[in-house]
């Protein structure tokens, strides 16, 4: 009787399925493909890409921090490695694909880079061990750093909208903005050592990823890559947060600025 009850139930993905195609593609030549939630779970891949890059990002963390003490000696610091690690990664895996998606001149669906699943898949995979990590370690060892905007919200933001797009096929455009990671690597190697720090570096990287690209590599997902559908809203959704931070950006230039050409206010370094 159970069991009857049970089988008149839609499962989860057949109805989430079935939403995506209330959004069908303006062309037959792009597809936006959709994999249930139950056979993303079942790819031992991307699952178990996560657990081992999980175990690894958080082994690497506690090796730096014994290994050099001195180096990641504040809380600061040592909330900063694991960034520091992503974004490396990340940033560097993310440029094959950023070249095939500028180079290629059709629609993004049909771009060779979609038929690199493996490499989109582990690639994606560490991200969302990161964002993980980053979670677990950071409230358990560096709470006072995890902000609840770019901590807790963007990382759990990002982890809802990977696996979307892993269900959907499409982790291969996230791949290409990988590349947006080039400033936090940045910014996390600046935390970590003030000697590294190079303000206009970072501005002009952040504006030219964050802001020029993100904004480009939008509306290419609207206007040629999957028109009439809603993959355009995710990145969408993160670019105020990039608005905002790079507005924070701005404030704090000018203050240092402000402060070093008043002789009885010098400036202090954030």
């Amino acid at each position: 009787m159970l069991n009857q009850l049970l089988s008149t139930i839609p499962r989860p993905g057949a109805v989430v399925g079935a939403l995506v195609d209330l959004f069908p593609p303006a062309r037959t030549d792009v597809a936006l493909h959709y994999t249930p939630v139950l056979a993303a779970l079942d790819d031992p891949l991307y699952f178990g890409g996560i657990a081992g890059f999980f175990v690894l990002q958080v082994a690497a963390y506690f090796a730096l921090v014994r290994a050099f003490p001195t180096s990641f000696a504040t809380p600061k610091q040592r909330g900063w490695i694991l960034t520091a690690i992503d974004s490396l990664v990340f940033t560097v895996a993310s440029v094959p694909f950023c070249l095939s998606f500028m180079l290629y001149r059709g629609p993004i669906g049909l771009s060779p880079m979609m038929t690199w699943d493996t490499v989109a898949t582990l690639t994606s995979a560490f991200f969302v061990a990161y964002l993980l990590a980053d979670l677990i370690v950071g409230t358990l060892l560096y709470r006072s750093e995890m902000s609840p905007t770019s901590g807790y919200f963007h990382h759990t933001l990002y982890i809802f909208m990977v696996f979307n797009l892993k269900q959907w096929g499409l982790l291969a455009p996230f791949c290409v903005m990988g590349i947006l990671e080039a400033p936090t690597m940045l910014l996390a190697i600046a935390q970590i050592d003030k000697r590294l720090r190079n303000d206009r570096l970072f501005g002009a990287v952040f504006f030219v990823t964050r802001l020029v690209f993100h904004v480009y590599f939008t509306f290419h997902l609207l206007l040629v890559g999957y028109p009439r559908t809603w993959v355009f809203v995710y990145p969408c959704a993160v670019l105020p947060l990039h608005v905002m931070w790079f507005r924070g950006w701005i404030r704090q230039q000018l203050r240092l600025r402000a402060a070093k050409l008043s002789p009885s206010h010098p400036a202090k370094t954030p």
